[in-house]
């Protein structure tokens, strides 16, 4: 995406001078707010949208029919009122993508076997539960069988964590697939990402590695705070109401700052929390 603008009635500025580069065969997180501009960013990238300022292309071309064809995109929301049989909707799909029914059966079933789905294959969409409408979709987007970017928006909501586990493994494993994915589950993107980028009322305010991982301590107000800012393992100090927030450069560094406050008078309590660096953005960390 190259100085990508979009905006709504004339008003609204979705997006603003955007630009953003996601690597072939790697997983990219998109984080942010609600409204921050995610969903606007992946219609504009999978060519829901059409009209916007700017330049998106995929490997070094403009969006075509053969480039669509291999783009699979789990959208947001569920099918609470869709009174088809699953499998029967999931067939549809399959015919979408021109796979043949026997051919579309093995992969239904095997998906199905690998995420506890089997069961429900031949009940109506609206009589199963939000998780298990969001893995029809799952499903769904593994039919196409040119597939190679996976737009994944919101995939794990409504799963419990077990699931969640199972099909970020899945998606983990899909060696030879671009995914950008955007979701609320910090810890997940965590994991599955190499590096993302975080909007912000439109705008892109960020860009990490996943690698860089960050610890802080946090302590009662009362401790003086001279010592502390000299030690050359403390990278920020942040004090609040009610505590002081020490960013640490790694988690050995804790045995010595924990020595330092034990000997300080006024000492009362100390706690250590190791945060993934997306959920430390996300929160406004280091901003």
């Amino acid at each position: 995406m190259e100085n990508v603008s979009k905006i709504f009635n004339k008003k609204t500025k979705a997006l603003q001078n955007v630009n953003m580069e996601f690597k072939k065969n790697k997983i990219t997180g998109l984080i942010g707010f609600n409204g921050s501009g995610k969903t606007t960013t992946f219609n504009i990238l999978t060519n829901f949208i059409e009209s916007y300022k700017g330049t998106v292309t995929f490997d070094g071309k403009k969006i075509n029919k053969n480039i669509r064809q291999k783009i699979s995109y789990l959208s947001a929301g569920a099918e609470p009122r869709n009174p088809m049989r699953t499998i029967t909707h999931l067939y549809q799909m399959a015919s979408l993508y021109q796979v043949k029914k026997s051919k579309a059966k093995k992969i239904i079933y095997d998906l199905s076997k690998k995420i506890d789905f089997t069961q429900f294959l031949k009940k109506p969409i609206k009589s199963l539960s939000k998780g298990n409408q969001q893995k029809i979709k799952f499903i769904s987007i593994l039919l196409n069988p040119n597939v190679e970017i996976l737009f994944l928006d919101e995939p794990f909501d409504g799963l419990d964590p077990i699931m969640v586990n199972k099909i970020k493994k899945i998606f983990m494993e899909m060696k030879n697939t671009t995914i950008i994915v955007t979701s609320h589950r910090m810890n997940v993107v965590q994991e599955m990402c190499d590096d993302f980028y975080i909007l912000k009322d439109g705008i892109l305010i960020d860009k990490k590695k996943t690698s860089e991982s960050k610890i802080y301590v946090s302590f009662n107000k009362e401790i003086p705070i001279k010592k502390i800012k000299l030690l050359n393992y403390v990278s920020n100090i942040k004090k609040t109401n009610k505590e002081i927030i020490l960013e640490i450069k790694d988690i050995k560094d804790f045995k010595k700052l924990n020595k330092l406050l034990i000997s300080l008078n006024q000492f009362v309590w100390c706690s250590i929390k190791e945060k993934n660096i997306a959920e430390s953005v996300f929160e406004g960390y280091g901003e």
